[in-house]
């Protein structure tokens, strides 16, 4: 099998990997803001907040898969040569 094919799928893994991990964890930090004692209007801001953070931390994240798959189709071209 192609190695550059094989870093793409392997870079694709780990980037799932990362987007399910930080779903789990915005999940926990929603529930932990619900479960606390602070006052309704807090939560909801608190919750806005995060809200805010998660396509930020999504556009990252696509963007390290993006350079992975670039780095690995630069590095299949150099091997050609």
């Amino acid at each position: 099998m192609d190695d550059s094919f094989i870093e793409m799928v392997e870079a694709n893994a780990s980037y799932q990997y990362k987007v399910d991990f930080v779903m789990e964890r915005f999940a926990n930090i929603e529930e932990k803001i619900v479960a606390s004692e602070k006052t309704d209007e807090e939560k909801i801001n608190l919750l806005k907040a995060v809200n805010l953070l998660k396509p930020m931390m999504f556009k990252s994240l696509r963007r390290q898969l993006i350079n992975e798959m670039i780095r690995a189709n630069l590095k299949a071209r150099e091997d050609e040569f």
